[in-house]
C-alpha cells in the first residue's frame, strides 16, 4: 500500500502529511497526529512544519503532536511538494500492525 511501511524494531520511520487538493491560499492551520508510544518513540528534533515555518507545536504530549499556525499577512499556497508536517519515529516494539499513525487537519483559507 502507498500509505504503509514495513519496519522492524530499531528502525526509524518518517511520517509526513501533504495536502494536494487545496487551491486556495491558507491563512491558518491547526493539526494533530496521533501514535502509540508503546510502539514508537517520536524524535522531537525531527519535526518539520515545512509549509508553515513559524508554526508552534508541542512535542511533549503523550501519544500525539499538535501544532497551530496563522499568518493573515502572508498566506501560504499549498502543493504536494512540501509536507504540512513530518516527523521521524524509532520503532520500539513489533506487532501486526506495528503501529498506526493518524491525523486531523483544520485549515482556514481565504
Amino acid at each position: 500500500e502507498k500509505d504503509s511501511v514495513t519496519a522492524k524494531v530499531g528502525d526509524t520511520v518518517k511520517y509526513a502529511i501533504y495536502m494536494t487538493d487545496t487551491k486556495e491560499e491558507v491563512i491558518g492551520a491547526a493539526m494533530s497526529f496521533f501514535y502509540n508510544d508503546e510502539y514508537l518513540k517520536l524524535n522531537a528534533d525531527s519535526i518539520n512544519c515545512e509549509s508553515f515555518k513559524n508554526a508552534i507545536g508541542n512535542p511533549k504530549l503523550k501519544n500525539f503532536y499538535t501544532f497551530t499556525w496563522t499568518d493573515v499577512q502572508n498566506p501560504v499556497k499549498l502543493n504536494g511538494d512540501k509536507a504540512l508536517v513530518s516527523a521521524e519515529f524509532k520503532v520500539l516494539k513489533g506487532g501486526k500492525p506495528i503501529f498506526h499513525i493518524s491525523s486531523r487537519i483544520c485549515t482556514a483559507m481565504i
